[in-house]
């Protein structure tokens, strides 16, 4: 999964970048005047299955995190920013240059400059079809590009004032906006980059999950000793601990992800699906072939695995689930399907 980072000029994008990189262990890579970094999340059930399993290796999901060279009133970096599926917006909340932070004010202009962008892209794809509409031969295809001139506008006129995403019949549309890069029916989560003079000062509420961060302490943190971070923890009144946990616990329900699990002892994975997934589609997630000769699931609840305490104790809690079966976070999972 690939989120974009945006964010108007000195919000603290690249250190939020860094941030991320340094919590995954991951290295940052400048390319095509963007950077480039990867995002893995701890699993403490991976870690219980590990225990319990004695398994060999084990495998995270991985979100791949670019941040374009440009702030958000560049056209340019909107327009490189629609090939993720998703969008980490970082507000500034620390001073800067004597400048006080304004989030509130900084999210209603980034909102504003998605949106004309945004309605600007669905007027000229509503210009491209009317032309394609004229030249349409057989009815059937007359009908379904006037269904999709109609749905489009629409999706103008809610953008007029709302980003797509809380359009409610947004998803049923899918089909017809994706690829166009609208950024504003893009899941999205807000990164209040804040500093030790701001943090926890505001009771501030954005219409999208936020989370506040303290990426310049906690990259700082790594330069201190146990000492220094608890002495300066108590004179700035910052966390001991990292906020990373934080971004963690938002993170999934923003983005409407979940993981289940494959376990074999040379090789277990979590593997990363949307809320609401059924088991069909979730084994494609696995290999194609998989789901093109889909039998059935058995599936093994995380609650179940708990109180059983291994995969092999688990067995009797063990359900065949058809291709519909709705997937539920923390699932094992093993499919049945025939070559």
């Amino acid at each position: 999964m690939n989120i974009g980072i945006l964010g108007l000029p000195y919000s603290g994008k690249t250190t939020v970048v860094k941030y991320l990189a340094m919590q995954s262990n991951a290295g940052i890579r400048e390319q095509n005047n963007a950077l480039y970094t990867t995002l893995t999340f701890p699993d403490k059930r991976m870690e219980i299955l590990k225990e319990n399993e004695d398994l060999i290796k084990t495998t995270l999901p991985h979100f791949y995190i670019f941040e374009p060279n440009g702030a958000v009133e560049n056209a340019h970096t909107l327009s490189r920013i629609k090939t993720a599926q998703a969008l980490f917006i970082v507000l500034r909340n620390f001073p800067f240059q004597g400048v006080d932070p304004e989030p509130v004010k900084d999210f209603e202009r980034i909102n504003h400059l998605i949106l004309e962008k945004d309605r600007g892209i669905i007027k000229k794809q509503i210009e491209t079809l009317k032309n394609s509409l004229l030249k349409a031969k057989f009815k059937k295809d007359r009908d379904d590009i006037e269904h999709t001139i109609t749905i489009l506008e629409k999706m103008e006129e809610f953008a007029l004032s709302k980003p797509l995403r809380d359009m409610e019949e947004i998803h049923v549309h899918k089909g017809i906006y994706t690829g166009l890069g609208l950024l504003s029916a893009y899941p999205a989560l807000i990164i209040l980059s804040s500093s030790e003079s701001t943090y926890k000062q505001n009771n501030i509420i954005f219409s999208l999950p936020h989370v506040e961060l303290l990426p310049d302490w906690e990259l700082e943190k790594r330069k201190l000793s146990k000492e220094e971070i608890k002495e300066f923890s108590v004179s700035f009144s910052l966390p001991e601990e990292d906020l990373f946990y934080k971004l963690n616990e938002k993170f999934w329900n923003a983005f409407s992800l979940q993981v289940f699990y494959t376990v074999k002892k040379e090789d277990t994975r979590a593997w990363l699906i949307s809320k609401g997934t059924q088991a069909l589609e979730a084994s494609g997630v696995i290999h194609t072939d998989i789901e093109k000769g889909f039998i059935k699931a058995e599936i093994i609840s995380w609650q179940d695995y708990i109180k059983a305490g291994s995969i092999a104790r688990a067995k009797p809690f063990m359900r065949l689930e058809d291709k519909d079966y709705i997937m539920k976070d923390g699932d094992i999972a093993n499919f049945r399907f025939k070559v």
